[in-house]
């Protein structure tokens, strides 16, 4: 109890982020992570607490139909980010790829890091923030052909409004190109090309063999 009510108290004392020496950008989301660390600790102090049937036949039932919508979200998820790796499947080896799309009606970005994982062994995920912070193992110090090695810029293609540059040529972006049927595609980017980001319902997309899933 003692050190849930401790970590209780970290969450409001806490800045959400802090910057150290050496990094580009700060070590943001601290008392969101530190969230998980609370939930835990609670869970331990009642489950020593006898509670009545009753409420424990209730407390199933908000788990179960928490978890059925998570699989609902997580299942819609799962199914642009097949559509995104089929886009870049179609481009030559080796290209930068920047992720255009985003939830419409989420309060996080479930979508910044589909690129990402889509991109593994095919191709490069131009805006990933990590190279650029210098917080992680692959660190990006100077302009190349992989990653952008500024975080503003990054931070510009993640949330919408980068304007291309011609160092960043050939540069491909992945964005709706039905939004009818949630089609997506890879498009070529020009110099003087705005990113902007397109809202996607996920829960309205399409599977292909043409159902519709809330």
């Amino acid at each position: 109890m003692q050190i849930c009510l401790l970590s209780v108290a970290a969450l409001v004392l806490l800045p959400g982020g802090v910057l150290l020496p050496g990094y580009r950008t700060g070590l943001d989301y601290l008392t969101e992570r530190m969230s998980l660390a609370v939930a835990i600790l609670f869970c331990a102090v009642v489950a020593r607490v006898r509670l009545p049937k009753p409420l424990v036949g209730a407390m199933a039932a908000i788990t179960v139909v928490s978890f059925a919508l998570s699989y609902r979200d997580d299942r819609a998820l799962n199914q642009v980010e097949a559509r995104v790796e089929q886009a870049v499947a179609q481009l030559p080896p080796g290209q930068r790829v920047v992720n255009a799309l985003e939830a419409a009606e989420s309060r996080i970005r479930p979508m910044t890091h589909l690129i990402d994982r889509a991109c593994v062994g095919r191709c490069f995920s131009y805006a990933n923030y990590e190279p650029c912070t210098g917080q992680f193992r692959v660190r990006a110090e100077r302009q190349n052909p992989f990653v952008v090695w500024n975080y503003g810029d990054s931070w510009d293609i993640q949330m919408g409004g980068y304007v291309v540059q011609p160092r960043d040529l050939p540069l491909y972006k992945i964005d709706l190109c039905d939004p009818a049927k949630g089609e997506v595609c890879a498009a070529a980017l020009e110099a003087g090309d705005r990113v902007s980001k397109t809202g996607l319902r996920i829960a309205k997309v399409r599977t292909e063999e043409g159902d519709r899933h809330e």
